[in-house]
């Protein structure tokens, strides 16, 4: 399927083949970032436990985790909670790959590369 133009292939001297791995790891470095904007509120409140006034990355995380959660115990048990950290890093990796994909001029690095 042709995609057209995209942002990182139009980076000199980028190989095509080599475009899903640029934009994999523009995903996690911005993943990182809103990561670290989440750790850092949470260090900031008064009590973790109580939510903010505002939606902030932190809010988002934490729907993301227990929405992971709910699931991994309905499909392995309780037993499921202990894979929550693994599955929800793929969960939110995929999700976002996937997200950014709708942004015309970039491609998910999800989806299949052409090959020269």
């Amino acid at each position: 399927m042709e995609h057209g133009f995209s942002w990182i292939g139009a980076i000199p001297g980028l190989a095509p083949a080599i475009e899903p791995s640029v934009t994999a790891t523009a995903v996690a470095l911005l993943l990182i970032f809103l990561a670290w904007i989440a750790r850092a509120e949470l260090a900031r409140a008064e009590n973790p436990l109580v939510p903010g006034r505002r939606f902030t990355p932190r809010d988002l995380f934490e729907m993301i985790t227990i929405f992971v959660e709910s699931i991994a115990e309905g499909a392995l048990g309780h037993h499921g909670r202990q894979y929550v950290p693994f599955l929800a890093t793929f969960f939110v990796f995929i999700l976002v790959s996937n997200l950014l994909g709708l942004i015309p001029g970039f491609n998910p690095p999800t989806g299949a590369s052409e090959r020269p």
